[in-house]
């Protein structure tokens, strides 16, 4: 019970476990072994993979806005990539398996109703508390009052999200459609360096007064939310690409 339980949070089909190599590349051989990793123990590989993320992410941000290396302000990378470690990396592991767990079934009559239901139910139901628990989060462990929370969350929050639904929906539906599932973990992990980086930078906007909303002030930077791929189930009907860790 216990195998099969850690298996479940897997970002990959259970099948994918058993596959062999065709190739003595160090990039098959790399990839390979996260995905072993990643069905094996999903927890400790997809918290571990968020706080790399988290961490580039933030990096990327500073460096972005013109920073030295000197310069970069590595107390608040400590933090974002505490987030991702602590909250980030666990809670996506969790959604994905669970999204995975109630659209399995889907599959069976039509891989576009299935990936319609995980794109619809990740961006509708997980993503728009998520974001609010990321800036709160992330917020207070910078010691900022009620006040500028809630200022943040109006200055920031809406348009965060309407660039998320014009990201996240059309990436996961390519990884979900034609990417091996043996690999879509690692194709949404690297969407999220980039991802991360723009929320890291909206993160750390300063907030603008009342009466200058339009005006640009200052910049910043942080991580986001790293997203983890989700399973296809061993149901799902192959895709014209080659088909045999997801994350509320």
């Amino acid at each position: 019970p216990q195998q099969e339980r850690r298996i479940d949070c897997a970002p990959v089909w259970k099948e994918s476990i058993g596959l062999e190599l065709k190739s003595e590349g160090w990039v098959q051989k790399v990839l390979h072994s996260y995905s072993r990793a990643t069905a094996e123990r999903p927890y400790r590989t997809n918290i571990l993979t968020a706080g790399v993320l988290w961490f580039s992410g933030d990096v990327i941000s500073q460096k972005a806005d013109g920073r030295a290396w000197s310069d970069l302000d590595w107390r608040r990378t400590a933090r974002i990539t505490a987030y991702g470690l602590c909250v980030a990396g666990p809670v996506y592991c969790w959604w994905y398996s669970f999204l995975e767990r109630k659209t399995a079934h889907l599959a069976q009559r039509s891989v576009w109703k299935y990936i319609a239901a995980k794109v619809a139910a990740d961006q509708l139901i997980f993503e728009p508390p998520y974001l609010l628990l990321f800036f709160s989060l992330t917020s207070i462990m910078e010691g900022h009052t009620l006040h500028q929370i809630r200022s943040k969350l109006k200055q920031d929050y809406l348009s965060t999200f309407i660039v998320d639904c014009q990201v996240w929906p059309f990436a996961q539906v390519l990884n979900f459609r034609f990417v091996n599932p043996l690999y879509q973990s690692l194709v949404v992990n690297g969407v999220c360096v980039g991802w991360n980086a723009y929320l890291s930078f909206v993160k750390h906007k300063a907030i603008l007064p009342p009466d200058h909303s339009e005006a640009a002030i200052g910049g910043g930077s942080v991580a986001a939310p790293a997203r983890l791929s989700s399973p296809i189930p061993s149901g799902a009907p192959s895709s014209p690409v080659e088909r045999s860790s997801s994350s509320s």
